[in-house]
């Protein structure tokens, strides 16, 4: 199973000015608990910082540039971004809001399609060959460029390597 609401489902979390989790609304833990991160629910996080749980410093790099920026101009911004799962892609959008010294994100989600099982997810953990993913886009670096995930396991040619 996976996250599929649209329409008045959107996932809302607030940061104080520190970056700490100030609330996070229902659709947050349902979305926790749906994609198995029952540790991720609004009473494990909120009083934490939002960069606990982002995992690289470019994308902890990018938030910080789109909380600033939308303080900057006191208005809403608004991201499209995806959010994968193994099962699924989604496509969503995140509105960045500046509330007093606050910032409030609202992620809706626009479209869902099934994904083929990757082979990234058959690949044997504690390898060698480490696969570098963004996490902001979900794109894999393969020499020079940036691929969808999909395209990435046939330019690396994952499939064809032989199993540990």
């Amino acid at each position: 199973m996976h996250f599929t609401t649209t329409g008045s489902g959107e996932l809302v979390y607030r940061i104080d000015h520190e970056g700490r989790i100030v609330d996070v609304n229902d659709v947050w833990d349902q979305f926790a608990r749906i994609n198995n991160g029952i540790e991720l629910t609004g009473g494990a996080v909120v009083g934490r910082l939002l960069n606990d749980f982002v995992g690289d410093s470019e994308t902890k790099y990018v938030y910080d540039r789109i909380i600033r920026r939308a303080h900057e101009v006191g208005k809403v911004l608004s991201i499209p971004f995806r959010c994968d799962s193994p099962t699924c892609l989604r496509w969503m959008r995140m509105s960045v809001a500046p509330i007093g010294r606050d910032t409030e994100f609202r992620t809706r989600v626009l479209s869902v399609a099934s994904r083929r099982p990757g082979a990234l997810a058959l690949l044997e953990p504690g390898g060698q060959d480490l696969v570098t993913c963004c996490s902001w886009c979900n794109r894999v670096r393969s020499g020079g460029a940036w691929l969808a995930i999909e395209d990435a396991v046939v330019a690396m040619r994952l499939l064809e390597r032989p199993r540990v």
